[in-house]
């Protein structure tokens, strides 16, 4: 998230960057992330469904991939990326705003409460 915030946000706003800028960047980063590791995902999921029997139904990550592979090619290693990039994009973003927003308010009330007691 760093890297992005250097690369879109300009200078002048590094240190304070507005609502928009923080969303934004948040956002990008978490589907950046979820998109390269949603395979993993993908095969934990996966690894944790049983059959209706009770049994396992795959072995481990990689026969998952082989399985998937094999039946439905590449795509089929990224199906249900959408509803995850959306999740991430999401959530994400607002809870990096609610936490620079919430982090500027706790400063500000402490130097408030500073200056009262001095």
């Amino acid at each position: 998230m760093q890297l992005l915030q250097r690369a879109l946000i300009p200078p002048q706003h590094i240190q304070h960057p507005t609502a928009v800028q923080s969303f934004l960047t948040a956002a990008t980063a978490s589907s950046v992330a979820s998109a390269l590791t949603y395979p993993l995902i993908l095969a934990k999921t996966r690894l944790q469904f049983r059959s209706p029997s009770g049994k396992s139904v795959y072995r481990s990550n990689l026969h998952v991939f082989a399985r998937t592979l094999r039946k439905q090619g590449v795509r089929g290693l990224y199906a249900g990326l959408e509803g995850q990039l959306v999740k991430g994009f999401l959530s994400e973003g607002l809870k990096q705003t609610l936490k620079a927003r919430l982090e500027m308010v706790i400063v500000l009330a402490y130097g408030l409460m500073l200056r009262s007691r001095a």
